[in-house]
């Protein structure tokens, strides 16, 4: 084979053969390298997805308690609150550590407890309805106390900062 060029810096003197030898054995590592990095920018996209993920379960059960400890603060019945309050908890094990699942737990038994005032409420004589309402209206006032707190607790899990 004839030399690609007599003017090869360093002495060199290659043919085409030698030229394609050298290029095709560089395009391993530059393929590898390129290979490497899509596999870092996959891992990095997965786990901003993992983590936003996350936020919105734990926003949901963040809006879903709040909005729990409002209607259970007034004088409104609160039924189908309380179904739809512990379907939203449900996972809430899953996504905050135990003292703020048991926080969400012990939410649900005062509600649980104030629906239960509120159908004795309907089924007692009148002289004995005003030791109920006392009851019912002390559990308002409960939950009324506990929505401050209850939202510093979600602070460390939904302030975009800390996110883990």
């Amino acid at each position: 084979m004839r030399p690609v060029s007599k003017g090869w810096p360093f002495g060199f003197n290659m043919n085409y053969k030698d030229l394609i030898d050298i290029s095709s054995a560089a395009l391993t590592p530059v393929v590898a390298v390129i290979t490497l990095y899509i596999a870092i920018q996959q891992f990095r996209s997965g786990k901003a997805k993992y983590r936003h993920d996350l936020y919105e379960k734990r926003l949901a059960v963040y809006k879903s308690t709040m909005r729990f400890m409002m209607y259970a603060s007034m004088s409104f019945p609160i039924d189908d609150k309380l179904d739809n309050y512990l379907l939203a908890i449900s996972e809430a094990r899953f996504l905050f550590d135990k003292g703020l699942s048991d926080y969400l737990q012990e939410l649900y038994l005062k509600g649980l407890t104030k629906k239960m005032l509120e159908d004795r409420r309907k089924r007692v004589p009148l002289e004995d309805e005003h030791n109920i309402v006392l009851e019912i209206r002390d559990l308002e006032r409960w939950f009324d106390d506990r929505k401050n707190p209850a939202h510093e607790q979600f602070v460390k899990y939904l302030d975009l900062k800390n996110l883990k």
